[in-house]
């Protein structure tokens, strides 16, 4: 029994030193009255080794009655020698069944997206991200909070 210990004990260290760390997290509650579409979300982190890749994830919370089964997002980044980038996402947050595909929680639902998977940014210094909502409706409704998250990059698990 006091062997079982100290091995389960390093197991979970392992685990923990193993897993990748996010670098960059932060969201940012969505007005309760809806969100414009000209309303964005800046969202700033440094990048200290240009050398390294990294995952950048969006987050999502959302009322189950948000009445799409799907999002787009515009995404802007803005690197420290002033180019920009911008992208055009969509998110797919429902199966073909109307099954909702995040972590269920009472009236919510949270989704984390793959944005970009083993980006690298090209050089040390800031970096923002900006991200406004791209649907038809120009007041978006039941979108609860919207973040994005910056990880070491690890290969997805298949």
């Amino acid at each position: 029994m006091k062997i079982i210990v100290p091995i389960v004990l390093f197991i979970v260290i392992l685990f923990t030193a193993c897993s990748p760390s996010a670098i960059y997290k932060e969201d940012f509650d969505v007005d309760e009255n809806g969100w414009n579409y000209t309303d964005t979300l800046s969202y700033q982190f440094d990048i200290l080794n240009e050398h390294e890749n990294y995952n950048l994830l969006i987050n999502l919370k959302y009322n189950k009655s948000y009445k799409y089964n799907n999002i787009f997002f515009f995404v802007d980044i803005e690197a420290p020698n002033l180019q920009n980038y911008r992208d055009t996402i969509e998110c797919i947050m429902a199966n073909p069944s109307g099954r909702w595909l995040g972590k269920i929680s009472g009236d919510y639902v949270e989704h984390q997206f793959m944005y970009r998977y083993k980006v690298n940014f090209p050089e040390k210094g800031n970096y923002r991200v900006k991200i406004q909502q791209a649907m038809r409706d120009s007041l978006l409704k039941k979108i609860a909070s919207v973040g994005i998250e910056l990880r070491t990059f690890e290969e997805l698990k298949k």
